[in-house]
């Protein structure tokens, strides 16, 4: 696993006394994840803006989008 070594028990320490705050921001994502979708589903130019963009972005960096 790459990375692992960098892993240090403090670091599991916090996550694991932190654990309600993380869950708690992860719903907030979560939360505002789902309100964008709602946006673009209401409001079909956004939706297509970012489709284009996607599209030119695959174009430009692969000259294929997959």
């Amino acid at each position: 696993m790459p990375f692992v070594e960098n892993i240090k028990v403090s670091h599991l320490k916090f996550a694991y006394g932190h654990q309600n705050q993380i869950a708690t921001d992860k719903q907030a994502a979560d939360l505002l994840s789902k309100a964008y979708r709602v946006y673009q589903f209401i409001n079909p130019a956004a939706a297509i803006a970012r489709t284009t963009g996607t599209l030119t972005y695959c174009r430009d960096r692969t000259n294929q989008c997959r």
